[in-house]
C-alpha cells in the first residue's frame, strides 16, 4: 500500500466499507460537483475524489484476486 493508499484509508475509512455501486454513485456525485474552470485546480473535493477512486481500485483488485 502507498502513501496516497494508506492517506485515503486514513482520511476517509467509511469508503473502504462500501460496495463497488455505492463507490461509483459517489465518484459520479463528486465529478458532477467538480468545478469545470480554472478553479477546478484549487477544488476542496480532490481529496475526497481521490479516496473515492482508491477505494473503488482496491475493491475491484481484491474482488480480481478473489475470483
Amino acid at each position: 500500500m502507498d502513501s496516497k493508499q494508506t492517506d485515503a484509508l486514513a482520511n476517509y475509512p467509511e469508503f473502504f466499507r462500501m460496495d463497488s455501486k455505492e463507490l461509483e454513485d459517489r465518484i459520479d456525485v463528486m465529478k458532477w460537483k467538480m468545478p469545470a474552470d480554472d478553479h477546478a485546480r484549487n477544488w476542496e473535493g480532490w481529496e475526497e475524489l481521490s479516496a473515492l477512486e482508491i477505494a473503488f481500485q482496491m475493491l475491484q483488485e481484491k474482488t480480481q484476486c478473489e475470483s
